[in-house]
Parts: structure tokens; C-alpha cells; sequence
């Protein structure tokens, strides 16, 4: 469509045309005015490019209406049609709008007329212009032009033509009247920017406001950037501003944009826009480069009271003015730079974390811009879980009491509280850790089974001095990935004794031989008086161990003695008093008393010495 206007005046020109272009035949093109056909054109050649043109010259209310135009192809002698095109609405008015400055042409055409000897135009039937002397090839038209309009040229304009007849003036009628109604543009609007900054950052967000918008029937208003229109809204009723939020896109490098707006309103069918507003120019920068934050030591989940550090590293090719650190999303901590830096790392130090300080860490920096902080991107978040060491297990020993002899075995059960779960335990004598691996076949431990996943026993097969202390035992529970060690358990003490099996029975070999010494004595009266006093002196030395070591020396040298008519030969053997308990201070006085012990269960066949 040919001029395109939103409304046309009566009288006006409109040409449309239908193309088919890029189609290899064409039989036939139609054009149809509210779906009623109106003009077509057959015997296409591609020479015509398939182009048909309908011109509606001298349009008035009748061709008003919605416009749209098909083809046809012959396909074996049948005429296949197109697909309809999209539609063209046309509106026509007889009292059109101009605004003050705009041109203005008034056509008067005396079609059909054999002779015309002038034309004349009329204002508010007022002659305003008349031409004379026209020929055939003119073909009687003139044009009035008003330009540029203004106020005064509101009102009803009209033409004549005329012939001279035998001298004789001869008017036609005068044509249908064309009201003209001239109107001042609306004021220019006043555009604002919140918030109110010498710089902004790509990707934020403004709110441009429009305001003073002085007409009493506002249509529309529409917001600009450079020429490029990037918002427009028709408005219901007329308020004194509107606002509208905008996100400054995000380009390469620095720039700054052009912004403007305007209101429109709307008379016979026209839509006369205001003066644009002043233009706002606002300058856009790129945030910072994106911090990176670490922790140190690495975990998933801290233990409370341990030591936890968070550092933000800068890239060296940002400039720096300051550093924050955040937890969720909440500002604890911001430090300033006397001075612009490239490249940077601060730390944040987090001694015996609690469980109050568990959240989302995030860090970002900051630089200066004409006065304004333009802050970076924040930086990946780290998620930090506090949580309570596993509570104290449970140790106990067998035997109970914690005395063990030397040489037998103890078994020290480490108990862990709660159900069953992933778990290692960990025994300490002393302080110091035990490791059965490193200790060799005396000491060994069971780690938990699917039927007692939170017991351990730690084993001693024979106990020694060495194994005297003080035992505690802890366990370490996976959580979150993590092995966390519990709180230790109460201390317990072992003891070893330094009485063995072996000495038990010595002592009960020595009273069985006192009791049958003394029966021997009794049995001995008819022995001969040497023997008897010898017996006699054994039976003492046995009972009484206070004899000194002479008499001691002197019952050995005649220690084996033979009951006459006997095949068992009696020994007196000295046996030295038992090791003192090994927890016994080594500097303590040993006692000097020897006990001596007989023994009648060694059997000796008597041999008869060879005489000298």
C-alpha cells in the first residue's frame, strides 16, 4: 500500500499492489475489499513480474474497509489458486488533523470535463487561489499547496472550475467540502532516571520516568534509545507521568547510550505525537571479573572448635578498591584499600567454629568509578557444616578389677553409643596410640562385624610389665565423607602382677614337702643318730627360713639324703624369695631370706659309690 497512513483523507490517492514474485506462472491475480472481489487482472506474462496494482484515486468513506489480494496458476487446464495474502486495513475520514508546520496539498481535477477555462480554491467559501488558461493535455487539475500550515488555514475547503461561454463566465458547482483542522504538537515530556548515578553497571536495572505529559486526552506514551524505539503503550486514561523499568544491556566495554521519550494522542483518527523529550544520556560500565573463593582445610563438615579459612583471590587484571565476604548472602565482613590494587587475596579467619557460623560463604570485590562502587559478581558459594564431635564411647576390661597376672591374657572393650553405623576405632595406653600391627602376636584387635558394629576389643595374649598404664579408646564415625574422631572415653588402669603360674606351684610344692618332712621325722626314730640329726636339721632349716646362710651352706653339702630301705631320695633345693610386683619401686630393698623347698617327687635309683 501506497502512501501508508493510519487514516486518509477523502480525496486522497491509495495504490495497492499484489505481487507473486518468485512463482513460475501466473493465470490470474484478485484483489477483494471485505472479502468481496473488486478487481483482477488474467493474461500474466513473466515480463509483468506478476505484479498487479489497484489504485484507488479520490478515496472517500466507501473504500474504507480491510484489503487483501490472491493468485492462480493454471496446473493441466485447471486453475489452482494461492493462499490468501495478509490483510491491509484502509479508514478514511472527512475532517483530517494536521499539525502546525507539516504541507498540505489541495487537488482539484476536472475529470470529465471538455473544456475548462480555470480553477479556483475556496476557504470557508472564501476564494483563496485561481488559475486560468488550461489546455487539454493539463488535463484540468491544480493543486494548492499550504505550506506550512498554521492555525490560520483551519477550516472548510472547496474548488470550482469554470468555462468561458460566447464571453460568458460559466461555474461548476463547487466540489464536496474538505475540512482542515490544524492542532499544535504537544509539549515535550521531561525524562528522569532512578537511581540518580554519574555511571552505571551492565545489567542493571533502571527505572526511566516520563512526566509532564500536558494533554487532556493522552493516547500512548513511548521510550526511545537512540532512534530505536524500545517501548511503546497506549494508555487508558491521562495521568501526569508513567514509568518504566528498563535493563541496560550488556555490551563489550564501556558505552553510553542516548535515551529519550514522547506522548501521543489521538484526533479524527490520527495519532499526533509530542515533542521528544531532552535526551538523557547514561553511561554504562562492565562489573569487575568474578572473585574465586577456597577453604582451607577442604572438608564438607568441621568439627566445633576447629579452625576453618576462607580466602578471596582477586585476578590481577582487576582493579581493586575492597573486598567483602558474605554468609548467606549477609555482609560480615568488608575491608577497604587506601588505594587502587591489581590482583589481591584477603582471608577470613574462622577459629573454633560453632554451629552458629555453618552457611553459604561467598566473597566479592569492589572498585571506584566516578564516585560509585561498582561491585563484581559474587563469587561460587561454599557451604560450611558445623557439627558436635560423636559422643564418648564406653570402655571396660576383663577382669574387671584391672589386675591381670603376668603371662595371662586381658580383653579391653571399647563401646560406641547409638545404632550401628560406619565406624573405626582407636586404643591409647598412656596417650599414645596403640597399633597391633606394629607390636607383633601379643596384642591384637577386632574391628566391628555386621552383628556388632559399634564394639572393638583390643586383646593382650600375655601380659607383661609393659603393659602396665593407663587405657582409654576413642572411634572416628564417617560423616558427610568425612572421618570424625569422638571424644575420648574415661581412662581405666591396668596392672600386671609379677606372680606366675609357674610360681603358684612352687610354693605348693614347698608346703607339701614341709608336711611330708615331718612325717618322714617321725618314721626316722630308729634311724642312726647322724642321720636323725641330719633329718632334724633339714625339718628346721625347711621350717625356720631365719637361719643364716652358713647353716644354709652347711644343710646343702649333705641336702641328699636316703631313707634306709628307701627308693626315694629326698633334696632339699634353696629357692630365692619371689620377684617383687613389678610396680614395686626397683630401688626397694630385696629381702635376703631364701626359702627352701623339698621336693619328693623326684624318684633316684641309689648307686652304691666305688670305694676310693
Amino acid at each position: 500500500m501506497s502512501p501508508v497512513y493510519p487514516v486518509y483523507i477523502i480525496g486522497e490517492v491509495v495504490n495497492l499492489t499484489c505481487s507473486a514474485a518468485g512463482v513460475s506462472t501466473v493465470s490470474r491475480i484478485q484483489f477483494f475489499q471485505d472479502s468481496q472481489e473488486i478487481g483482477s487482472k488474467e493474461g500474466f506474462s513473466p515480463s509483468d513480474n506478476y505484479i498487479h496494482k489497484l489504485q484507488r484515486s479520490s478515496v472517500s468513506g466507501s473504500h474504507a474497509g480491510v484489503y487483501s489480494c490472491q493468485y492462480w496458476k493454471n496446473v493441466s487446464g485447471q486453475e489452482s489458486p494461492s493462499d490468501r495474502s495478509q490483510s491491509i486495513s484502509i479508514t478514511v475520514t472527512a475532517h483530517p488533523v494536521y499539525i502546525i508546520g507539516e504541507v498540505v496539498n489541495l487537488m482539484c481535477s476536472a475529470v470529465g470535463a471538455s473544456t475548462v477555462s480555470g480553477i479556483r480554491f475556496y476557504q470557508d467559501s472564501q476564494e483563496i487561489d485561481s488559475k486560468e488558461g488550461y489546455s487539454p493535455p493539463h488535463r484540468y487539475i491544480d493543486t494548492l499547496q499550504l505550506s506550512p500550515v498554521s492555525e490560520l488555514q483551519d477550516g472548510a475547503y472547496s474548488c470550482q472550475y469554470w468555462k468561458d461561454v460566447s464571453g460568458r463566465e460559466i461555474p461548476s458547482e463547487n466540489s464536496q467540502a474538505i475540512s482542515i483542522a490544524v492542532t499544535a504538537r504537544p509539549s515535550a515530556p521531561k525524562l528522569t532516571v532512578t537511581p540518580q548515578h554519574q555511571i552505571f553497571i551492565m545489567g542493571e536495572f533502571v527505572t526511566l520516568t516520563c512526566s509532564d505529559l500536558r494533554t487532556s486526552t493522552l493516547s500512548g506514551i513511548r521510550f526511545f534509545r537512540g532512534t530505536q524505539k524500545i517501548h511503546s503503550r497506549e494508555l487508558p486514561r491521562s495521568p501526569g507521568s508513567y514509568t518504566s523499568v528498563f535493563q541496560l544491556p550488556k555490551e563489550s566495554g564501556s558505552y553510553t547510550s542516548e535515551y529519550s521519550c514522547e506522548y501521543w494522542k489521538t484526533e479524527s483518527g490520527r495519532e499526533i505525537a509530542s515533542e521528544r523529550s531532552r535526551p538523557l544520556y547514561i553511561t554504562v560500565t562492565a562489573r569487575p571479573s568474578v572473585p574465586t573463593l577456597t577453604l582451607s582445610p577442604p572438608h564438607r563438615i568441621f568439627i566445633v572448635g576447629e579452625s576453618v579459612t576462607l580466602t578471596c583471590s582477586v585476578p590481577s587484571t582487576s582493579a581493586l578498591s575492597g573486598i567483602r565476604f558474605f554468609r548467606d548472602s549477609q555482609k560480615i565482613r568488608s575491608k577497604e584499600y587506601p588505594r587502587s590494587l591489581t590482583g589481591y587475596t584477603d582471608s577470613l579467619q574462622l577459629p573454633g567454629v560453632s554451629g552458629s557460623q555453618a552457611g553459604a560463604y561467598s566473597c566479592e570485590h569492589w572498585k571506584v568509578v566516578s564516585g560509585r562502587e561498582i561491585p563484581s559478581q559474587s563469587s561460587q558459594q561454599i557451604s560450611i557444616a558445623v557439627t558436635d564431635p560423636p559422643p564418648q564411647p564406653e570402655l571396660s576390661m576383663d577382669p574387671p578389677s584391672g589386675v591381670v597376672n603376668k603371662g595371662l591374657s586381658l580383653n579391653i572393650t571399647c563401646v560406641a553409643p547409638g545404632g550401628a553405623g560406619e565406624q573405626k576405632f582407636h586404643f591409647f595406653k598412656d596417650g599414645v596410640e596403640i597399633v597391633p600391627e606394629h607390636l607383633g602376636s601379643e596384642i591384637s584387635s577386632t574391628d566391628p562385624d555386621m552383628s556388632s558394629m559399634n564394639t572393638s576389643v583390643l586383646t593382650i595374649l600375655k601380659a607383661g610389665p609393659n603393659n602396665t598404664g593407663e587405657y582409654t579408646c576413642s572411634y572416628k564415625k564417617n560423616v558427610s565423607g568425612r572421618w570424625v574422631l569422638s571424644l575420648g572415653s574415661r581412662a581405666v588402669n591396668v596392672t600386671v602382677s609379677g606372680i606366675n603360674t609357674g610360681g603358684i606351684l612352687l610354693v605348693a610344692g614347698t608346703l607339701a614337702a614341709v608336711i611330708f618332712c615331718f612325717r618322714r621325722k617321725q618314721r626316722a626314730q630308729k634311724l642312726q643318730e647322724s642321720a636323725k640329726g641330719s633329718e632334724g636339721r633339714e625339718c628346721t632349716s625347711n621350717l625356720d627360713p631365719s637361719h643364716g646362710n652358713k647353716e644354709s651352706k652347711a644343710m646343702d653339702a649333705g641336702a641328699e639324703q636316703r631313707e634306709q630301705g628307701s627308693e626315694v631320695t629326698y633334696a632339699v633345693i634353696p629357692l630365692s624369695a619371689l620377684e617383687a610386683h613389678t610396680t614395686q619401686s626397683k630401688t626397694k630393698t630385696q629381702p635376703a631370706e631364701e626359702e627352701h623347698v623339698m621336693y619328693s617327687e623326684v624318684v633316684t635309683k641309689h648307686v652304691q659309690k666305688p670305694d676310693n
